[in-house]
C-alpha cells in the first residue's frame, strides 16, 4: 500500500504559542525497522508482517501531519549522512512505499542541517549559517583542515615505501548495504587503487571519518596528525580502529575517526551532537517567551544528551549539574519550579540500556511530581505518535498559554491520555494476564 499526500516541501514555521517541533533520531526511533529489513531484503514489499506495521507505524503520523501541520515542525536528527538517508528513503521509493518526511534533515549527528525539497534533501540546501557556527566554536574551517589532513596522509609513506591515493565516496560501507554508492563498490571497480587508498567519508568534513587499506601506515598517520592537530591549536581526539568491519562482510579495515571539541562557554569540552541544535531551539522558546514546545526522541547512546533535561538548565541560568549533583538541584524548590517551565520534553523508545540514565533522571523527577519525560516500546504496540501526544498533553497541563493556542481538534485528540496512569497501568497489566492465559492453553494443547 502507498501512502498519500505526502508534503514535498519546506514549511518554516512561525513561532507563537501553540507550536511545537519533534526532533527525532530516524533508526530505532522514527522508523523501527531495521536497514536490511528495508535495504537489503526488500522488506516493504516481500514481508507482508513489514507492510501492516509500516503503515501502522505512518499513515496515522500522515493524518496527524494533515490536520496539525501548521502547528507543527518535523526535524530528523541522525547519525546518517545525507547520501545514506536518501539511500534509504530511494530503497522504500522503489518498493512503492512511502512515509512522512521531516521538513528538516539533521545529518551526521547534529553536523549539517538540509532542508526538504522534491523529497529529498539536495546538498544545495545545505545551511550555511550552522557551518559557520560550527567553524568558530570548534576552531576548524573543513575547507582548510582537510586538505592539509589528506595532503598530511598523501605524503606518509605505505609500510611497503607506496603513495596512498585519498578518494572520497559516500558512504565507507559495504556493497550489501548500500549498494553502488559504498566504498566496497568503489573497490570492487577500482583496482589501480583498492590496495592502498585512503577513504573520506561525504558529510565528514567537520569530524574526519577515515577508512585505510592493509598496507597504510595508519598509526604512524596517527601520530602526525595528532601533532599537527596541536600545532594548529585545535582540541581534537584522534581515535585509531585496528579492525572496521563496516566496508566489507568477513574483512576488516583500518580506520581513524577525529572528533574535534569546543573549548568554551556552553559548548566547552563538547563534540559535535545532537544537543547543539534541540538547546538552541529550547532556548529560543524560553527567552523570547513564545510558550511553544520542543519535542526530543530517541533511543540509543548518541541520543542521550539530547535526551537529558539536565543538560538544558543553564538556559535557566544555572551551571549544568554533574550526574552524582542531580538530586542535589531538585532539592531546591526554585530548581524545581523553574525546571518545569523549560518547553522541552524527551520521548525514549525502547528499552535499550544505553539510555538507563534517562530513565533514571525522571524516576528522580517523579518524586517531585515533574514529568519531562515519556517512555514509548514498538513492541508494545506503541508508536512514535503515541509519544508526541503524550509529550503534548504534558506540557498543556504545565504551560496554560500553550494550551489555550492548540486547536480544539488536538486537544479532543489528547482527552485519552488524561487517563490516571494507574488505571492505564491495570488495564495493560489485565491485557498481559489474558495474553499469558492463553498462551497456556496452546502449550496445554502441544503437550497434550
Amino acid at each position: 500500500m502507498r501512502i498519500t499526500n505526502i508534503k514535498q516541501h519546506y514549511r518554516q514555521i512561525n513561532f507563537s504559542a501553540g507550536n511545537f517541533s519533534l526532533f527525532s533520531d530516524f533508526d530505532g526511533t522514527y522508523m523501527p525497522f531495521d536497514h536490511k529489513d528495508i535495504c537489503t531484503y526488500d522488506g516493504y514489499k516481500n514481508n507482508n508482517e513489514i507492510k501492516r506495521l509500516f503503515n501502522c507505524c505512518y499513515v496515522p503520523f500522515q493524518n496527524f501531519i494533515n490536520k496539525f501541520g501548521d502547528n507543527f515542525n518535523f526535524v530528523i536528527t541522525t547519525g546518517r549522512n545525507r547520501p545514506e538517508f536518501n539511500y534509504f528513503l530511494s530503497k522504500l521509493k522503489a518498493q512503492g512505499a512511502d512515509l512522512p518526511k521531516p521538513d528538516t534533515l539533521i545529518t551526521c549527528d547534529g553536523k549539517d542541517i538540509f532542508y526538504r525539497q522534491g523529497g529529498v534533501y539536495p546538498k544545495e540546501t545545505l545551511d550555511h549559517k550552522k557551518r559557520d557556527e560550527l567553524s568558530r566554536k570548534l576552531n576548524w574551517n573543513p575547507a582548510q583542515i582537510v586538505p592539509r589532513v589528506q595532503e598530511l596522509i598523501s605524503k606518509t609513506p605505505t609500510k611497503d615505501g607506496k603513495h596512498i591515493n585519498i578518494i572520497t565516496v559516500p558512504i565507507n560501507k559495504s556493497s550489501i548495504d548500500y549498494g553502488n554508492i559504498s566504498l566496497q563498490n568503489i573497490l570492487d571497480n577500482s583496482a589501480n587503487i583498492r590496495n592502498n587508498f585512503a577513504s573520506f567519508n561525504e558529510g565528514y568534513d567537520f569530524n574526519p571519518y577515515i577508512v585505510f587499506s592493509d598496507n597504510a601506515d595508519v598509526e604512524t598517520i596517527k601520530k602526525r596528525l595528532e601533532e599537527f592537530l596541536r600545532h594548529s591549536q585545535i582540541n581534537a581526539k584522534v581515535s585509531y580502529c585496528e579492525q572496521d568491519w563496516d566496508v566489507q562482510y568477513g574483512v576488516p579495515y583500518q580506520s581513524l575517526s577525529v572528533k574535534p571539541y569546543a573549548t568554551e562557554g556552553f559548548w566547552k569540552d563538547k563534540k559535535i551532537n545532537k544537543l547543539i541544535d534541540t538547546h538552541k531551539k529550547v532556548e529560543e522558546i524560553y527567552k523570547n517567551k513564545t510558550n511553544d514546545l520542543i519535542i526530543v526522541a530517541g533511543d540509543a547512546r548518541n541520543d542521550e544528551d539530547m535526551l537529558n533535561i539536565f543538560n538544558y538548565v543553564d538556559i535557566l541560568g544555572f551551571e549544568i549539574p554533574t550526574r552524582d549533583k542531580y538530586k542535589e538541584f531538585l532539592e531546591d524548590s526554585k530548581n524545581r519550579e523553574l525546571l518545569r517551565q523549560l518547553p522541552i520534553i524527551s520521548v525514549v523508545v525502547g528499552s535499550k540500556q544505553d539510555l538507563e540514565q534517562i530513565r533514571r533522571n525522571q524516576q528522580l523527577l517523579d518524586k517531585y511530581g515533574i514529568s519531562k519525560t515519556v517512555f514509548i516500546d514498538y513492541n508494545n504496540g506503541d508508536i512514535l505518535l503515541d509519544g508526541v501526544k503524550q509529550a503534548i498533553n504534558i506540557y498543556s497541563k504545565q504551560n496554560e498559554q500553550f494550551k489555550n493556542a492548540l486547536p480544539a481538534e488536538l486537544l479532543n485528540e489528547l482527552k485519552p491520555l488524561n487517563i490516571p496512569l494507574s488505571n492505564r497501568y491495570n488495564k495493560l497489566i489485565e491485557e498481559i494476564k489474558v495474553l499469558f492465559r492463553k498462551l497456556d492453553k496452546i502449550k496445554e494443547s502441544l503437550y497434550a
